[in-house]
């Protein structure tokens, strides 16, 4: 009697599903004209996604010379108005909240950047730490027309006590640092510079936090942070801008892509322009859109087909990003 056995080893299939899309960022122009005859100068502001360059943006940035960092706290004051106690590593949600509860602040945009572990964090401008970029839309006129500015009150590296626990812990060289990145009332003048325009977009904490999480208190934007080969890219990248010879008004045209950012801006996307600065007869600034961008979005359904012949199972509607669980 012999056995014959016929064996193998049970192996799952796997399959792979991608979803995909060729990432095109957005072109968008701003055009400042003036009507035939006439000729245009003065000053113009741009605006995205509720935020003007008008308003004053602040830079917070919690940062150490060796990390990381494992604990700590500081307090911020605005208009003699002190927080509470905020964490070194605070959402861009818990920034907000925190300036929000003080009397003298009506709203704030917060955006944050920055992955708080690495000397490289937000494009090595807060090691091991984070930057916020602020907003602050102060509760009263007088304030208001003050400008005050955001200050480390109880916070490293000088000024700290033990209101919110003493010491940090982790790291050293620890620094809470508020600077002022863009003043109150910024414009640009009829014929500015390429680089002008970049700088006063990147400003703005809507441009570099753009359809990220680190952004808290503005309109948020369908667009998707992506680098030059469709890898994520480091918040903040500028925009790129080509500006045209002047007409025969003096005016001009930028043209404006979204570098860095792949999507379809429509509503607060699109840059706007304020020409009440402008001086000239039928002087005007416009904004639109010159291309539209693209990004993968969306859902998909998987369909599962018995070898059998039976019907056909269908899931429900799932996400272009939808989580592995």
């Amino acid at each position: 009697v012999q056995r014959v056995t016929t064996a193998a080893t049970h192996v799952n299939e796997v399959q792979t599903i991608a979803t995909a899309a060729t990432p095109d960022p957005e072109e968008q122009a701003v055009a400042i004209t003036a009507a035939d005859g006439a000729s245009v100068s003065g000053n113009f502001s741009l605006s995205l996604g509720g935020v003007s360059t008008l308003d004053q943006v602040q830079t917070i940035v919690v940062s150490a010379s060796a990390g990381p960092i494992a604990s700590g706290s500081y307090i911020l004051s605005f208009a003699t108005n002190e927080t509470a106690c905020v964490p070194w590593d605070a959402s861009a949600d818990d920034m907000r909240a925190a300036l929000e509860a003080l009397p003298a602040v009506a709203s704030a945009v917060v955006a944050r950047d920055g992955d708080g572990s690495t000397a490289g964090s937000a494009g090595g401008l807060a090691p091991f730490g984070f930057k916020y970029t602020v907003v602050v839309t102060a509760s009263s006129p007088a304030v208001a027309a003050a400008h005050p500015l955001i200050v480390a009150a109880d916070a490293p590296p000088s000024g700290l006590t033990a209101t919110c626990g003493g010491a940090w812990t982790g790291g050293s060289g620890h620094s809470v640092a508020v600077t002022e990145s863009l003043a109150a009332g910024s414009t640009l003048s009829v014929g500015a510079s390429e680089a002008e325009v970049e700088a006063l977009l990147a400003a703005l904490p809507t441009f570099g936090a753009v359809g990220a999480s680190g952004l808290s208190g503005a309109v948020a934007l369908a667009l998707k942070p992506l680098g030059p080969a469709g890898e994520p890219a480091t918040l903040g990248l500028a925009p790129l801008v080509t500006r045209s010879e002047a007409d025969a008004q003096g005016g001009y045209r930028y043209s404006i892509v979204l570098r860095g950012l792949a999507g379809d801006a429509t509503g607060p996307g699109v840059i706007g322009c304020d020409a009440s600065q402008l001086v000239g007869a039928g002087a005007a600034c416009a904004a639109a859109t010159v291309s539209e961008g693209n990004a993968v979005g969306g859902a998909f359904v998987l369909v599962s087909r018995p070898a059998d012949g039976s019907a056909a199972e269908y899931t429900s509607a799932l996400s272009h990003d939808a989580s592995a669980a």
